[in-house]
């Protein structure tokens, strides 16, 4: 996954994961965001798969961050 992530996304870059899943992706990314610098956006249909690849991408960096949610045309601190 790091080579793929390597040769196609430049610095600065945004990867997109339109499948995410149990967030395999976006973990690598999370592992090489200081390397390229980049970020990540990660999608799914499954709120089991949200779930799964949050709570994964949680053990991967420690602590969870604030959720928000949208309300109106804003996002809401919670």
């Amino acid at each position: 996954m790091k080579r793929v992530i390597l040769s196609s996304c430049p610095k600065n870059g945004i990867v997109l994961d339109a499948f995410v899943g149990s967030g395999t992706t976006c973990e690598a990314v999370e592992v090489l965001a200081n390397e390229i610098n980049c970020s990540w956006i990660g999608i799914d249909n499954s709120k089991f798969a949200i779930h799964t690849a949050r709570k994964r991408l949680i053990e991967l960096n420690g602590k969870s961050k604030r959720k928000k949610r949208w309300v109106g045309n804003a996002y809401e601190k919670s």
